[in-house]
């Protein structure tokens, strides 16, 4: 592995490891409202057009939404 394809491997294991965890993050928050949750998304919505492209960044949101659906709904 040279340099450039040890480099952009790292930075995929970091970016793998930075929505592990803050989705780790999310699911340790129990008394949550609505509000927090608009702003979380919109945090997502601005690291994600930052650190990911569009194909990544949808599959955190379906993510997100069905842990925030399962949470709210039953």
């Amino acid at each position: 592995m040279n340099y450039f394809n040890k480099k952009k491997y790292l930075k995929k294991k970091l970016i793998k490891l930075k929505i592990k965890n803050y989705l780790n993050f999310l699911k340790k928050i129990k008394n949550y409202n609505f509000v927090f949750f608009l702003s979380v998304f919109k945090n997502i919505q601005n690291f994600g057009k930052k650190v990911f492209n569009c194909f990544k960044l949808n599959k955190i949101k379906s993510k997100l939404n069905f842990y925030f659906k399962k949470k709210f709904y039953t």
